[in-house]
């Protein structure tokens, strides 16, 4: 404990406290828009609900037992076809799965060169997200300022028309011969 002293009379306290494994994760599932999962999920229903017989609903116990024959197909699309997801604090659109596992090497090593591993991943990960998500609006509407909303139409502001004289300048030549007239009279 002396060498850690040096020169001073007075003992260096350190504290370690750990609070990282305490992250708070749901778990949810989902299928992602547009992709293989959706056109199978979405086939599976159709196959499925087209297969069932729904010849005859003559008494509450046919339509009871026909609703929860849809209800076990969705059921069963929804969990074949769906995938968990485990949402944190650090979920986001761009976050990938390489994103947690330099993550992970940081929080079990704690050496600094695992956390600029992690920021250079996350700075990847993020920049190739949203490349994709530029050429995609710039493929697909050909309009990104769209997205911008100091870009929308503007209305222009309601205005009295100019009068000369008492009578509105209502073409070129009118508000030519007024501008003229004002501000060359002083010249007369």
């Amino acid at each position: 404990m002396s060498d850690r002293r040096h020169p001073s009379d007075h003992a260096p306290l350190s504290v370690r406290i750990q609070i990282y494994k305490s992250d708070i994760s749901v778990v949810r599932r989902s299928i992602k828009q547009e992709s293989e999962d959706e056109i199978n999920f979405n086939s599976f229903l159709i196959k499925e609900i087209a297969a069932l017989n729904s010849d005859s609903f003559d008494s509450h116990n046919a339509i009871e037992l026909f609703s929860r024959d849809i209800e076990c197909i969705l059921n069963e699309a929804w969990l074949t076809f769906s995938r968990e997801q485990f949402i944190t604090k650090y979920s986001k659109e761009w976050w990938n799965q390489e994103c947690s596992d330099t993550l992970s090497k940081y929080r079990t090593s704690g050496h600094f060169d695992d956390w600029k591993a992690f920021k250079s991943c996350v700075k990847k990960s993020k920049s190739s997200f949203f490349e994709e998500k530029i050429h995609e609006i710039a493929t697909t509407n050909k309009r990104p300022w769209d997205l911008m909303n100091w870009v929308k139409r503007k209305n222009l502001p309601a205005v009295e028309a100019i009068k000369y004289n008492n009578i509105p300048c209502t073409t070129p030549d009118l508000l030519w011969m007024a501008l003229h007239q004002t501000y060359n009279s002083a010249s007369e």
